[in-house]
């Protein structure tokens, strides 16, 4: 298992998406992370990013309308 920092995350194996959807995503508990120390930096497993990505992916966020919505 390889453990990175979020930032490095989401640089290379979320394709380069902002930080702060990795730090959401923990923070809602659909993925997890690791504090080690007293430190503010946590720690995520590649394979766990990997597969939150494919969970979320072709799923539209709930503030957005779906197309069926959208063409009303």
């Amino acid at each position: 298992m390889v453990w990175v920092k979020v930032p490095d995350a989401a640089e290379r194996w979320a394709g380069g998406v902002n930080p702060k959807v990795l730090y959401r995503a923990i923070r809602d508990g659909h993925l997890r992370a690791a504090r080690i120390g007293s430190g503010r930096n946590l720690l995520v497993c590649e394979a766990q990013v990997d597969e939150w990505l494919l969970k979320s992916v072709g799923q539209p966020r709930r503030d957005q309308p779906t197309s069926i919505e959208a063409r009303s």
